[in-house]
């Protein structure tokens, strides 16, 4: 069997956490009734790994979780058994991959994508023949800060005493939770959902923006030059290079 690209062989020390949710659903042909509940009797241990009551087999998802049952880091899956008995039969995937032969004494998978992901197996006896599964077990990432793609300050009045503080943002894995506004490093307000878009009244020097999204993750905008300015995409990457340069910045 080949195994999917995205699976890679390795050790990673990380934070050993548990993804939620399992459930047995039958994957190729059918399984009789009997044994395909067997294998609904897991049991969860206090380090973390999910345990099948069946051969013994321990399955451990590490990586740094953020919030809202996101990782924020690659996802490390180690698959041991207890014991070497029947150890060879047991078949392993993630997402849509191909089956993989589990190989002893321990097996180590990286899962690095964003985005939503699943595994499951099932076990065979010494035939070939399937003896029950396992799983999907389903498991989050997000290790992208939310992107930028525009930020502005629209003058709200012919006094330039009150500004539409606006944000355009992406972030295609978990979304984005909130934006904080800041003018002067004082927080002056935080939006919560779209539009990204504050109505800010007074005077300053300096206006930016945080935006946080739902995995924990977090990005800073550009420092605004001049509050009437408003910024396109465009712009915003040319003076992406400008992110470490602090500059006043003048309210008229």
């Amino acid at each position: 069997m080949q195994k999917k690209s995205l699976l890679k062989k390795g050790l990673l020390c990380g934070i050993i956490v548990l993804f939620l949710g399992m459930s047995i659903v039958p994957i190729v042909g059918s399984l009789p009734e009997e044994k395909h509940t067997s294998m609904a009797n897991f049991t969860q241990s206090n380090n973390k790994e999910i345990k099948t009551r069946m051969r013994g087999l321990n399955i451990t998802f590490n990586g740094t979780m953020g919030q809202d049952g996101w990782y924020v880091s690659p996802v490390e899956i180690i698959i041991v058994f207890e014991s070497d008995q029947f150890q060879k039969y047991f078949y392993y995937k993630i997402d849509n991959g191909d089956w993989i032969e589990y190989t002893p004494p321990v097996d180590n998978v990286f899962v690095n994508e964003d985005g939503g992901h699943s595994f499951e197996g099932y076990f065979t006896d010494y035939e070939g023949n399937i003896e029950g599964f396992i799983g999907p077990f389903e498991f989050r990432i997000d290790q992208t800060p939310p992107i930028f793609i525009n930020f502005s300050a629209t003058p709200e009045n012919a006094m330039k005493t009150k500004w539409l503080l606006s944000a355009e943002l992406s972030d295609p894995a978990s979304g984005v939770n909130h934006v904080e506004f800041y003018v002067d490093d004082q927080l002056v307000g935080t939006v919560n959902a779209t539009p990204w878009e504050f109505h800010y009244q007074g005077k300053g020097k300096m206006a930016q923006a945080i935006a946080y999204d739902n995995a924990g993750n977090s990005a800073m905008s550009i420092q605004i030059q001049d509050l009437s300015l408003i910024l396109n995409s465009q712009s915003v990457q040319s003076l992406n290079g400008m992110l470490s340069v602090q500059q006043n910045l003048q309210l008229k």
